[in-house]
């Protein structure tokens, strides 16, 4: 489904074999769809990673949570149950086709040096997120669902959920970003569904405001820990990485808002809600949100 997903927003995939596998499957969506699969792959992705498995009960769920229980009738909720099935098959015969190793056993894999690298500074990364946010702004816990890396390293933050669905790549595609302080970003991005901030944004706004208001924060705190650097210039760079800007003016953009937000937020030290609140007001003014 992270694959179905990244197509269906327009990434290109890293191995073209697997997006010509899937290209039938994207080409003629569920017709819970309703043309804009995005959409609707975005909540599966979300469901699946919080440990909905069964086919079935992932697609009521998910007609459920994007229209309503009317939506969800036996006739829809089978066409897209079959279409999941159908998509799993087509990826699971992909990946046979192009690994001896079995897909969980690969995973696994991959997941040890993610977790050594996360293990040796991840921790002080968030702890020092709470010191320039607020302390109670950092999760406890989380989850972080590992997935194989088809667009060279991303991932999502699931905010309802707590989830975090992440591409362990085996080493940092970009040396002055590693991929640990992605997955600081990601985490950071899961406490804005707390009402403490959700209910001072309107609701369409929440998740695209956590994905540019941790961009400074994070940096910050990687800067502490010794992995990455954070200046305007490192913010734009960040927002190109990470999928926020599609180009370098788009990101120049970006950062300038948000450099001048932190700076600000940093001299003067007012509360992260009202801040956060504060920036939501310049990223909507700048037709961001």
């Amino acid at each position: 489904m992270h694959a179905v997903h990244a197509m269906a927003l327009g990434w290109k995939l890293t191995q073209p074999d697997l997006g010509k596998a899937l290209a039938p499957m994207v080409a003629a969506p569920p017709i819970a769809a309703r043309g804009d699969l995005a959409n609707l792959s975005a909540m599966l992705l979300q469901l699946a990673a919080s440990g909905i498995e069964q086919n079935h009960a992932l697609a009521k769920s998910a007609l459920i949570k994007l229209n309503g229980e009317a939506a969800a009738s036996d006739a829809l909720v089978s066409n897209l149950a079959a279409w999941i099935s159908s998509t799993e098959r087509v990826y699971y015969d992909w990946h046979r086709g192009k690994n001896r190793t079995p897909l969980v056993d690969e995973i696994t894999t991959r997941t040890a040096p993610l977790r050594q690298q996360w293990d040796a500074r991840g921790p002080g990364m968030l702890r020092e997120v709470g010191q320039l946010t607020e302390p109670w702004f950092v999760a406890e816990q989380a989850t972080v669902v590992v997935v194989l890396p088809i667009v060279g390293g991303h991932g999502f933050a699931h905010l309802p959920v707590n989830h975090v669905t992440f591409e362990a790549v085996l080493t940092n595609p970009h040396a002055a970003l590693p991929e640990s302080v992605r997955l600081a970003w990601l985490l950071g991005q899961l406490p804005f569904d707390l009402s403490a901030v959700s209910e001072h944004v309107p609701a369409g706004r929440v998740a695209q405001l956590a994905q540019m208001a941790m961009l400074a924060p994070t940096l910050t705190a990687a800067e502490e820990v010794e992995l990455a650097q954070c200046s305007e210039a490192d913010i734009a760079n960040a927002a190109i990485v990470w999928g926020l800007a599609s180009t370098q003016v788009d990101a120049q953009q970006i950062a300038r808002t948000i450099w001048q937000w932190w700076t600000t937020y940093q001299a003067g030290r007012v509360s992260w809600t009202i801040a956060l609140t504060a920036l939501d007001q310049l990223l909507s003014a700048a037709g961001r949100s």
